[in-house]
């Protein structure tokens, strides 16, 4: 009886600690999807800054040319 006992204590020990490890586990893993989402908006907004000057860009030139064509 003495040895179930102790198994027992075991098992809800082990359990215990297998639930504090999934708890552990599902915290970095909320922290890793927050620093994701962050990185990845981050890198988007860059993108898209770099596409916004680039048509920037494109937009003055073609108005140059267009002022050149049709000069008022």
């Amino acid at each position: 009886m003495a040895k179930l006992a102790k198994l027992m204590n075991e098992n809800i020990a082990l359990k215990q600690r297998i639930g504090d490890c999934t708890e552990a586990y599902t915290e970095l893993l909320s922290r890793y999807r927050k620093l994701y989402t962050k990185y990845s908006y981050q890198e988007t907004m860059e993108q898209v800054k770099e596409v916004n000057e680039q048509r920037k860009k494109e937009g003055k030139i073609l108005w140059e040319n267009l002022k050149e064509k049709n000069p008022v």
